[in-house]
């Protein structure tokens, strides 16, 4: 598990030799901080000033980012940000939310 300091993206890192299906070009996860402006939109946590404040919440994303886009949409906000998914773990591998 690693955090950016720059922008507290928690990065967690799976073992390969755990699951024979990962390699290191499939094995993170990322959980990403932001918080919903009062504009609607969404911001990351390292412009948190700029943006007023607001509850922090997180989008976990690993191949893909479908869930936190598709949660973002059906709430009626806009994602203010690309959720990584380099090197993410397969879909099929993690929790709905990651997904």
């Amino acid at each position: 598990i690693s955090i950016d300091s720059a922008t507290a993206v928690i990065t967690i890192t799976y073992n390969p030799s755990s699951l024979s299906q990962l390699d290191n070009t499939t094995n993170l996860i990322y959980l990403t901080p932001y918080i919903q402006t009062q504009s609607g939109g969404t911001t990351t946590l390292s412009n948190v000033t700029s943006a007023g404040g607001g509850v922090v919440n997180w989008a976990c994303s690993s191949a893909s980012d479908g869930t936190i886009t598709s949660t973002a949409t059906a709430s009626g906000f806009t994602l203010g940000f690309t959720p990584l998914t380099t090197n993410g773990v397969p879909t099929k591998f993690v929790p709905t939310e990651c997904q």
